[in-house]
C-alpha cells in the first residue's frame, strides 16, 4: 500500500499530530538541536512500568505524563458509561470532558479561547496500518517526541495509546492519541491542549481517550454527518468509512490496495476561517490534498459560483513523490459565510480528460443542506 493513501484519509488528524515516530519498540525523542535520543526499551520493560522513559529534563518532573505513568488505572476505563455522549458520526460513545463543549467544526470538543480540542476520525484501514501511518506522517519537523506509549483495549478491540509533545515557539503542545480497531476498521481520537495549561485540561481529556465505547452498528451512513450533499454522477459514488468529510470511489469502497489509477474525490468543510480580502490566496494553498503530491504545473484555474457559492476551482499536473507516477489533481474550494467547503480528487494523468469532468460534475452539484 502506498504511504500517500492512508495519509490523506488521515489528513485532518495531521494538524494535531506532527513529529512522533515508532520503530519497533524504541521510544525516538527529538531534542532541541533536532537530535534524536533513541531509548532501547525492551519489551519487558515496557511491559512491567507500561511507559518509555522522558529525556527531556526541562519538560519536568509533575507534568500529565509523569503522572500517567504511574496512575495510569487512575483514568482508563473509570466513567460511567450511561453519561456518555452518542458520537453517531463516529459509531462512538464517549466521556465528554467537562471543560470541552462539543462543536460543529468537526466530530469531537473545541474550546477556541484555549486551543484545547477533542478530535474523532475514522479509517477504513486496519488499526495496523492507521497506527503506522498516524506515526510515518508525523516524523517531520523535528519538533516532537513520544513520552508515552502503551497498549491498551477499548471495548474489546486492540488499540495503542500515545502521549506526545510538541515544541513550539515559546513553549509546548501536549497531545494525547488513542487508535483502535479490527482488521477492517479503526477510530483515531486526539486530544491536544497547551502544556502550560494541563491542570485545566489534562487530566479530563485523558479520561475521554481512555473511557470510550463501540457503538459501530449506530454509525451515520456516510454523507449523514456533513452540512452538505454531493450528487453521484453514476461512475463514482460514495464511499464509507470517514467521517466529517464525504469520499467518492469507482466501487463505494475504499480498496486496501489501490493505485493512482483509480480516481479519488473527497470533499471535507475547513477548520480555518476565510476573510474575505485572502481568498484566492488561501485557495492557492490548497491545491495539492497532501504533501505526499507535488504540484508541477496548475494548468488552469478560474473563478465559480456553484449553488449561491463563490470559488475557486485549479486542475493541476502534479507527482506522486513516493512512485514518480504523473497525476491529474483537481481542486476546488468553495466559501459560505461562516466557512470554506475544500475539495480535491485526482487519478493518473492519464485519464485526466475523463476524471476531471467527474470532479467537476461532483463539485457542481455540492448544495448546502437547509438548517
Amino acid at each position: 500500500m502506498k504511504t500517500f493513501e492512508l495519509s490523506v484519509c488521515l489528513l485532518a488528524l495531521a494538524m494535531f499530530v506532527t513529529g512522533c515516530r515508532e520503530n519497533s519498540n524504541d521510544a525516538v525523542v527529538e531534542n532541541g538541536d533536532g537530535q534524536a535520543n533513541v531509548a532501547d526499551a525492551a519489551e519487558s520493560e515496557l511491559d512491567k512500568d507500561g511507559y518509555f522513559p522522558v529525556f527531556d529534563s526541562d519538560y519536568g518532573q509533575n507534568t500529565i505524563s509523569n503522572r500517567m505513568q504511574k496512575n495510569f488505572t487512575n483514568f482508563y476505563n473509570t466513567e460511567d458509561e450511561s453519561e456518555f455522549l452518542h458520537l453517531k458520526s463516529a459509531g462512538l460513545k464517549i466521556y465528554q470532558p467537562e471543560n470541552l463543549p462539543v462543536t460543529e467544526k468537526f466530530t469531537g470538543f473545541l474550546s477556541t479561547e484555549a486551543g484545547a480540542s477533542v478530535i474523532v476520525l475514522t479509517s477504513p484501514f486496519s488499526m495496523e496500518k492507521t497506527i503506522s501511518q498516524i506515526v510515518a506522517d508525523s516524523i517531520s519537523g523535528g519538533r516532537t517526541g513520544i513520552l508515552y506509549r502503551r497498549e491498551i483495549e477499548i471495548d474489546g478491540r486492540q488499540g495503542v495509546f500515545y502521549l506526545v509533545r510538541e515544541t513550539l515557539a515559546g513553549g509546548y503542545v501536549t497531545k494525547c492519541i488513542t487508535a483502535f480497531g479490527n482488521d477492517e476498521f479503526s477510530w483515531i481520537v486526539t486530544g491536544t491542549f497547551n502544556a502550560e495549561l494541563e491542570a485545566d485540561f489534562g487530566e479530563e481529556i485523558l479520561k475521554t481517550l481512555l473511557n470510550i465505547k463501540v457503538a459501530e452498528e449506530e454509525r451515520l451512513p456516510p454523507g449523514e454527518d456533513v452540512d452538505f450533499t454531493i450528487e453521484s454522477n453514476g461512475r463514482l459514488v460514495i464511499t464509507d468509512g470517514f467521517v466529517d468529510k464525504v469520499v467518492f470511489t469507482l466501487t463505494g469502497k475504499f480498496p486496501g490496495e489501490i493505485t493512482n489509477k483509480e480516481p479519488v474525490f473527497q470533499v471535507g468543510k475547513s477548520l480555518v476561517k476565510f476573510d474575505v480580502e485572502n481568498r484566492k490566496q488561501v485557495a492557492s494553498r490548497l491545491i495539492s490534498p497532501t504533501p505526499a503530491f507535488r504540484i508541477d504545473l496548475v494548468s488552469s484555474e478560474r473563478e465559480m459560483k456553484v449553488n449561491g457559492l463563490d470559488g475557486f476551482e485549479f486542475v493541476s499536473i502534479g507527482t506522486d513523490i513516493s512512485t514518480d507516477e504523473q497525476l491529474v489533481i483537481y481542486s476546488a474550494i468553495l466559501f459560505s459565510e461562516e466557512t470554506g467547503y475544500v475539495i480535491h480528487g485526482w487519478a493518473s494523468s492519464a485519464n485526466e480528460t475523463s476524471y476531471v469532468s467527474d470532479f467537476r460534475a461532483l463539485t457542481e452539484s455540492f448544495k448546502l443542506k437547509e438548517k
